[in-house]
């Protein structure tokens, strides 16, 4: 589910970003912007699960300060003006969509060589 739903996000990431109208963009947003709740939802449930009894929330505060340091990240590169320099904001353009399909790449990757069990309700089974 997560790698699934990590996969949806890129795809529909890129169907915002090349997107012809305004009624396809917030569209694309909206699903994208569901998928990435899937992805936040099943990321939860695996850092709970895998921090079992006693530690589950320490997995759990760890993901959500990698999470916090992203914003934090991101809110910084808005206030340096990145993304209006032509060059920055270029290279900028595909990292959403790259960034999402790469953890996705990744985690199906972890999940085929069995180094990592995901729970049941983030593998939707």
């Amino acid at each position: 589910m997560l790698a699934a739903a990590a996969v949806a996000a890129a795809a529909f990431a890129l169907a915002a970003v090349v997107a012809p109208n305004l009624s396809l963009l917030v569209t694309s947003q909206l699903l994208a912007g569901a998928a990435r709740a899937g992805v936040i939802t099943a990321a939860f449930a695996w850092a709970l699960a895998r921090g079992g009894s006693g530690r589950a929330g320490i997995c759990a505060g760890v993901l959500s300060s990698v999470l916090a340091l992203a914003t934090l990240g991101r809110m910084a590169s808005v206030a340096a003006g990145w993304p209006r320099n032509a060059v920055i904001g270029a290279a900028l353009f595909g990292w959403p969509f790259l960034g999402r399909l790469l953890a996705a790449m990744r985690l199906w990757r972890l999940q085929a060589g069995r180094k990592i069990s995901l729970p049941a309700a983030a593998t939707g089974r």
